[in-house]
């Protein structure tokens, strides 16, 4: 299983307000580019640290 196929297959309601679901969603590759999030837990809890677009 994909990440893509991962995010598709998890209730988009029910994360709809979670920024790293949010961000997971819009994040879509193109030919040639790279990219990249970065998420680490605080306070158990999954938290974006960076959002890296290169090419």
């Amino acid at each position: 299983m994909t990440l893509c196929e991962l995010i598709n297959s998890v209730d988009s309601e029910q994360y709809s307000d979670n920024l790293l679901y949010q961000n997971l969603r819009d994040t879509k590759p193109e030919y040639g580019s790279s990219k990249h999030i970065r998420v680490k837990m605080v306070d158990g809890n999954i938290a974006i640290t960076n959002l890296h677009v290169g090419s």
